[in-house]
């Protein structure tokens, strides 16, 4: 005999009634009612009255057996972490049929919420699936009555941007540098015309895996705190980014300052308020929690590649308050040999992609337009007379 459990499951069986079935320890699902001599004719309990049951013919395929994930997947209790978070871990699995290595984050909680996040997430990733530069969802497996969710997805091997240049330092060559934020802006553009808004846009976020004799793979990964949104304002008309003027570093940097009006924003495509991110990178509307944009994720474009050609992040305060006040008005560093040193195109770049105010910044299909990824880059002496010449 099947010992119910709390947690019923009701599927609407027809004009005033309800199938009411229970789930087992082991996963799968039992009606707790006997079945008639024909399997698929269930005695259900009318909602209209208790009393009266009345068979109902209910299709076989809502009784199968769920799948749980060890039945499709092996994992080794010895491999190492990917990832690991407060109610979560990502670690490697491999596809008992077909051998192929997957990573899967494991969600282990009694918050039924918490399963329809991940599962939120899932979509997300389905949503974006085909991208060469955003990680691609497999399979998500719930286990409610174990309180454990899968994720499959695939395995992205390499570091993230910021390990990588912890370990190599900036980036010596700009056709590599161009390489990885070419990547990085037209995955925030797909998922962008794709309704999707990463909104932790960041340096630990987007892996590089180095391949011999080739450009890296770039992947952009973590969409737990991204934002689907099905339907919003028109496209971002803005202004094009063919023709570069040096005048325009003096520009930006004297116009940083935050657009509070409606006009201003009203050329993006979505609006959000919920304040989420990695702090260190997030953009200055999200930090003072007002209304965003899409554009948020562009924030963050702007300091991976602040990261890839200055060799450290632009805002390193650790103390909450005091990054918040750098953040909102823009105050990283902008000066020094390292600086100087950089083309003058890659500066202007770094400038529109940090500009503080939302409706300046550049968006990704206008940043991948910059003259930066189709012109040589200047040396450091006409960069660093440019500059003269400018202040």
């Amino acid at each position: 005999m099947v010992k119910p459990i709390k947690r019923i499951n009701v599927f609407q069986g027809g004009a005033g009634s309800e199938f009411i079935g229970v789930q087992p320890n082991d996963g799968s699902l039992s009606t707790g009612l006997p079945l008639s001599k024909d399997a698929s004719l269930l005695t259900c309990a009318s909602s209209t009255d208790n009393e009266t049951k009345k068979p109902l013919r209910v299709p076989p395929a809502k009784f199968a057996i769920a799948n749980t994930f060890s039945s499709k997947y092996d994992q080794d209790a010895r491999d190492a972490f990917l990832g690991e978070g407060s109610h979560c871990v990502v670690k490697i699995c491999r596809c008992k049929q077909t051998g192929i290595q997957y990573a899967v984050k494991m969600v282990r909680s009694e918050d039924q919420e918490m399963f329809v996040h991940c599962e939120r997430e899932f979509k997300i990733m389905q949503r974006l699936k085909g991208h060469p530069n955003l990680v691609q969802g497999i399979e998500y497996i719930v286990e409610k009555q174990r309180g454990r969710g899968y994720i499959v997805m695939e395995r992205i091997l390499g570091q993230s941007i910021l390990h990588y240049v912890h370990e190599k330092g900036p980036a010596k060559d700009e056709g590599v540098a161009k390489h990885i934020m070419r990547a990085v802006l037209s995955g925030i553009e797909y998922m962008h015309e794709m309704g999707v808004v990463h909104r932790d846009m960041n340096p630990t976020n987007v892996f590089i895996h180095d391949v011999q004799d080739c450009l890296p793979i770039v992947k952009i990964l973590d969409f737990n705190v991204s934002k689907l949104i099905l339907s919003g304002f028109p496209g971002k008309s803005g202004a094009e980014t063919d023709k570069f003027d040096e005048n325009s570093l003096d520009k930006i940097m004297k116009g940083m300052s935050i657009g509070e009006s409606e006009e201003a924003r009203a050329g993006f495509r979505y609006s959000m308020f919920t304040k989420t991110g990695t702090p260190l990178y997030t953009a200055p509307e999200m930090q003072l929690a007002t209304k965003y944009s899409e554009n948020v994720d562009c924030w963050g474009a702007g300091t991976i590649l602040y990261l890839l050609m200055l060799g450290y992040v632009p805002f390193g305060d650790t103390q909450i308050a005091s990054l918040m006040k750098k953040v909102s008005i823009g105050d990283y560093p902008r000066e020094g040999p390292a600086w100087d040193a950089l083309s003058l195109e890659v500066r202007d770049l770094i400038l529109r992609l940090m500009c503080v105010d939302p409706s300046q910044r550049l968006s990704a299909g206008e940043a991948l337009k910059h003259p930066w990824f189709h012109k040589g880059a200047a040396t450091g002496a006409t960069v660093s007379q440019t500059m003269m010449e400018i202040d």
